[in-house]
């Protein structure tokens, strides 16, 4: 995430604008502007402060509920940064694209206001997610029907067939059976089969926010460890790879919220998309045939699917 200091010349009046406490202030100005892009830069921020004191302001980790039918982000960074008295500065919105069924906002277009975003910082204790308190505090009425049996075990039926059905949503004490369809002798068992809750990402923003921030950590460091991506040859290798898998992994745990299937045929026209636009889509026959692209994202699925199960994110 960009960070931008200014050199203090004066003694000023310190002043915080903390987007995460709220927004109301007459002494800075702001926009929020999408750069129509899905990963990286996704959005810019610009700030002004019209105040003769010097604003420190803070913009925590954040979900980015979707603007009506556009796409919707996480940013996973804290920027930190400095705006001199009757100054104005642009900051980038470095992220990831949080529903791969979505197209992004358009270039140019406002992002939703600060107001609308969910900000998770206070439930993440040394960069973890406490998924305990978050049981306890917005998970519960999806699981009503637990209240009441005391069990210690989870038995889920498994709706999808390609993608991910996420498991960090469900607090750590508990032991998860999934099935992928309902076994009659399994039901003489006496435990109650139980269908996961659909997470709607506009709709449950708060939970959406938080578990898909506690995904994007856990992708990160798993993505960025030595040798993760060691197994992918040169020739299969795009721009910013570790960017790249990081944002497919993002997409087959959120799809999995949604309960939604992420098959690799949207993998394989997002791949198309992205080499046809770093090489061009009149040399991209040159350089690839369509099964060496078919081999680049199955590669490249396979990849992101070994991730999300070391790490605990998806059955």
């Amino acid at each position: 995430m960009l960070l931008i200091l200014v050199p203090v010349s004066g003694v000023y009046t310190q002043v915080d604008f903390i987007p995460s406490d709220g927004v109301s202030s007459g002494e800075i100005e702001y926009n929020l502007f999408s750069t129509g892009q899905m990963t990286g830069t996704i959005g810019r921020a610009t700030f002004s402060n019209q105040s003769e004191d010097e604003i420190s302001i803070i913009l925590y980790p954040a979900f980015i509920p979707s603007s009506e039918e556009f796409q919707s982000y996480i940013l996973p960074d804290t920027t930190k940064l400095s705006l001199l008295p009757n100054s104005k500065l642009t900051v980038d919105l470095i992220g990831y694209c949080a529903n791969p069924f979505q197209d992004p906002v358009p270039f140019g277009q406002l992002l939703p206001d600060f107001s609308n975003w969910v900000f998770p910082q206070l439930a993440f204790e040394n960069g973890q997610l406490n998924r305990k308190k978050l049981w306890e505090d917005q998970l519960v009425p999806f699981f009503s029907v637990l209240k009441n049996l005391g069990l210690d075990t989870i038995c889920l039926i498994n709706p999808i067939s390609e993608g991910c059905l996420p498991i960090n949503l469900y607090p750590l004490k508990y032991s998860l059976i999934i099935k992928d369809s309902i076994d009659p002798h399994f039901l003489k068992t006496g435990l109650h089969l139980i269908d996961p809750p659909k997470i709607c990402l506009d709709v449950n923003r708060e939970i959406a926010g938080h578990l898909l921030l506690d995904a994007i950590i856990l992708i990160e460091y798993i993505i960025n460890e030595e040798g993760f991506t060691y197994s992918i040859p040169d020739k299969l290798r795009v721009s910013n790879l570790e960017v790249t898998l990081a944002q497919i992994a993002i997409w087959k745990y959120s799809s999995g919220l949604m309960l939604k299937n992420f098959p690799r045929e949207i993998l394989f026209h997002y791949v198309l998309g992205h080499l046809e636009s770093v090489i061009g889509k009149e040399n991209l026959p040159l350089l690839f045939q369509e099964e060496e692209i078919a081999k680049l994202s199955d590669l490249y699925y396979d990849q992101v699917e070994k991730a999300l199960k070391i790490i605990g994110l998806c059955h």
